[in-house]
């Protein structure tokens, strides 16, 4: 009988206790009018009574309203107790879910244990989204940006597998911090001050990690502290993961049984050894570092080198250039064990073992799937955003190909979002997160899979956009200096690799072009200050290795696409999408379906393939540009196919 009152509650959401009180009232009357036992009734007032007099017959029939008792005042004293406490527990909810921000002003205590925010079988309200957490994913915006700069400096044929791994091993961590965050609020709210100020402290340490995310040659060189800080933050990050679960251990407080066990089990399967994992990798990377002196590439000096290159210094990291790995690699290369050990563990832990848990409740926290949906719709965004700053942020020439490379990857970005958002539930019931748990961790995985493939989706643009913008400076001056790169124009005026790039070297066209701590310099012929001190030879970039990474990049992207809109309905119901229900029972093939569908795939072959043999920016973009029309196009085909001319509700 409270859930009927609870839901009209929660129906009449956003109005005042008053108006809750009224909607209670008058859904408990329709309940009890049924009961035809002895009758209490409230008067003018509102004010309930045992026995009322009424002044007449017609009196009576206007004012009385029949609450059934079966117990006169005791039943009257405890409906009037359920009363308030129903109230009471509307208003809290109010207060917790739409006034967070409110709460945690003047009236927030310093200090206040993690409050359950779902309960099992209770209705997904979408609860407040904290300001604070969309400052707070800016930080990511940043590493992913990084994360492009290291990919430009790994394409090379020696170099790319490097690069893959220390994508994977930085990108994975810290969307695992991302993550956790995000599932710990699903869970659990908190509105005072100590928690706010743990989060600041969380935030700090991640900007840490996303401070020495730099090029390969020095995330790869013991000389260098980028491997350090970047596994001391994710460490200090991961402790602070470890803080809040043992808190929950000890005073979260809602189904306290479930709280512990999901806390313990999350801290001996994930956090826990994370934290192994990324301590090893500190220690290791703290060793090397002190072993080599602390001497980096813009300290490690002597007079001798420098006379003996004309007064200038040439730096370079032992080894990156060759295809070996070493110790220096192992940093990394433990993060990137770490994350997919975890992301495999996980994924077995929630598609095989806890689905056939016998005490399923008892050992799991029920997450707020509407809060969910958003947060991971907005870090969807964060990756495209990525995106859009790497097609944009660019130095500009005024040449045809240039323009219309730019031009259409604005439009094709724009598809991508399009494609995505528009194939996205709108709400918890037809969302993979709420179907069952394993739709909602194979939700997760391929949304990793598509945040990685638009940042080297974005980068590959970067990377095509800055050939044509190098050709076409040289076409009109080749006075830059051999190479013909940016140099003057570019890396002192805009400085957008000078100083995002920093330190590392970009990508060049194998004239020799280097680094000047923060300014390229060309090459064969260039211009040399005295005294100055050179980074090692840059990372060269052919046109076949930028729609290389351009067509593989988008080929992730597009099959990650298509695996999350399946995981909403799950394979049976893709598969019979298929077949066409006939009168007696049976099913006929959708041949029209069946067609699209296996030139999807041919078209996926073809663009995987693409660079092969053809590496023209603007051809490349172009065919990317259609293949993904033609997606966006088909999901419309195939919805009208299926549900004939019912209108889209999105």
């Amino acid at each position: 009988m409270r859930d009927s009152y609870m839901k009209s509650l929660r129906d009449s959401k956003g109005k005042r206790s008053e108006m809750s009180k009224r909607v209670m009232i008058k859904t408990m009357a329709q309940v009890l009018e049924e009961a035809n036992e002895d009758d209490l009734f409230y008067d003018d007032k509102k004010q309930f009574c045992s026995n009322p007099a009424p002044e007449s017959a017609d009196d009576s029939a206007s004012r009385r309203l029949p609450i059934y008792a079966a117990n006169g005042t005791n039943a009257m004293v405890a409906w009037r107790e359920l009363v308030q406490d129903t109230i009471q527990a509307d208003l809290k909810e109010e207060d917790l879910n739409d006034n967070e921000d409110e709460a945690a002003g003047h009236s927030a205590p310093l200090y206040a244990p993690p409050l359950q925010r779902q309960k099992w079988g209770d209705d997904q309200i979408l609860p407040h989204i904290n300001w604070g957490d969309i400052f707070f994913d800016l930080f990511y915006v940043a590493a992913a940006y990084n994360l492009g700069a290291l990919l430009i400096s790994s394409m090379t044929p020696e170099l790319w597998f490097h690069g893959v791994v220390y994508f994977i091993g930085i990108f994975g961590p810290l969307f695992n911090a991302w993550e956790s965050k995000l599932v710990y609020e699903a869970r659990y709210t908190v509105i005072d001050y100590f928690h706010r100020l743990v989060e600041v402290v969380r935030v700090l340490f991640l900007s840490i990690s996303v401070l020495h995310i730099k090029p390969l040659e020095l995330m790869s060189d013991a000389r260098s502290a980028e491997s350090l800080g970047f596994c001391l933050g994710l460490l200090l990050e991961c402790c602070i993961r470890i803080f809040l679960k043992s808190e929950l251990i000890k005073v979260g407080e809602g189904d306290v049984e479930a709280i512990r066990n999901h806390s313990k089990r999350k801290l001996v399967v994930s956090y826990v050894p994370l934290a192994i994992f990324y301590l090893a990798a500190v220690i290791v990377a703290g060793v090397r570092y002190g072993n080599s002196g602390g001497s980096s590439y813009t300290t490690d000096y002597n007079e001798k080198d420098a006379k003996d290159n004309g007064d200038h210094r040439f730096l370079a990291g032992p080894g990156i250039y060759s295809n070996g790995w070493s110790i220096d690699d192992l940093p990394i290369a433990l993060c990137a064990i770490a994350y997919v050990f975890n992301l495999t563990f996980t994924l077995f832990r929630k598609t095989v073992l806890l689905p056939h848990s016998d005490d399923f409740r008892k050992e799991n926290v029920p997450s707020n799937i509407d809060f969910c949906i958003h947060r991971y719709g907005e870090w969807t965004m964060l990756m495209l955003g990525e995106a859009v700053l790497s097609l944009l942020i660019v130095e500009t020439t005024e040449v045809f190909d240039y323009y219309f490379v730019a031009l259409v990857g604005v439009i094709t970005v724009i598809m991508i979002q399009g494609l995505h958002f528009e194939s996205e539930p709108s709400h918890a019931d037809n969302h993979a997160l709420w179907r069952n748990m394993q739709a909602g961790q194979w939700y997760s995985v391929f949304l990793q899979l598509l945040s990685m493939g638009l940042i080297a989706f974005g980068v590959s643009y970067k990377v095509m956009l800055k050939g044509i913008h190098k050709e076409a400076e040289y076409a009109k001056d080749a006075g830059y200096g051999g190479g013909g790169d940016y140099g003057d124009s570019y890396g002192e005026k805009s400085g957008e690799y000078g100083d995002s790039y920093g330190d590392s070297g970009g990508y060049g066209d194998g004239g020799g072009r280097l680094m000047v701590e923060d300014t390229f310099i060309g090459g064969d012929g260039g211009i040399f200050g005295l005294g100055r001190r050179f980074l090692a030879g840059s990372v060269e970039v052919s046109d076949k290795a930028a729609a290389g990474l351009f067509c593989l990049s988008l080929t992730i992207t597009l099959i990650s696409l298509e695996l999350l809109t399946n995981t909403h309905k799950g394979m049976h119901e893709n598969i019979q999408r298929l077949f066409r229900r006939q009168k007696d029972g049976s099913g006929k093939l959708r041949l029209e379906i069946i067609f699209l569908t296996l030139l999807k795939v041919g078209l996926i072959v073809f663009l995987a393939t693409l660079f092969l043999w053809l590496v023209d920016p603007m051809w490349v973009t172009l065919v990317g540009f259609f293949i993904v029309l033609y997606f966006a196009v088909t999901r419309v085909i195939v919805w009208k196919l299926i549900h004939g001319a019912k209108k889209h509700h999105t």
